[in-house]
């Protein structure tokens, strides 16, 4: 946190990590910059996109997923300033045993086990850990601290 806080204030309007092969928290920073408030989005890691790490091979089943996130840039082509104007994200997971489809589990949770290729067991367990996840992203209340518009999909 004390990184992403240096390029932060250091003029960062975005930091993307990664490696830890499981989800991390999502945050905002605000710095000032030219007597106004400036916002500096972060994400510590986007888990894993495709993989074969999995529970009980791996210390915890969060390797199996992932989060892809949808980041809207605008600028104004007149002052050339740039900024954050939307933002959204999807927690995923990967179906080994169904050619390894990364599948959004908002869609899985929202349908019948069988449409994904899932037995009951697996659905129950995808949504615990969906809601898992969902804590660790909002850890230090991403949603909650976004810039007025920049979050407008469903609150989660």
């Amino acid at each position: 946190r004390e990184v992403a806080r240096d390029l932060a204030e250091a003029g960062a309007d975005l930091v993307l990590g990664g490696h830890p092969h499981v989800v991390q928290p999502m945050e905002w920073f605000y710095t000032e910059q030219n007597g106004e408030e400036r916002p500096t989005m972060v994400t510590y890691s986007m888990g894993n996109f495709l993989s074969n790490q999995h529970y009980p091979h791996n210390p915890t089943e969060l390797v199996e997923y992932g989060k892809i996130i949808e980041i809207e840039l605008s600028k104004d082509m007149e002052s050339g300033d740039a900024w954050i104007s939307g933002v959204d994200y999807e927690i995923t997971w990967v179906h080994r045993e169904w050619q390894h489809r990364i599948l959004p589990l908002s869609e899985v949770l929202a349908s019948d086990p069988e449409a994904f290729n899932l037995t009951a067991e697996q659905h129950a367990r995808l949504e615990a850990g969906y809601h898992r996840n969902l804590e660790i992203i909002e850890k230090y209340g991403f949603i909650e601290d976004a810039p007025e518009g920049v979050f407008d999909g469903p609150q989660r």
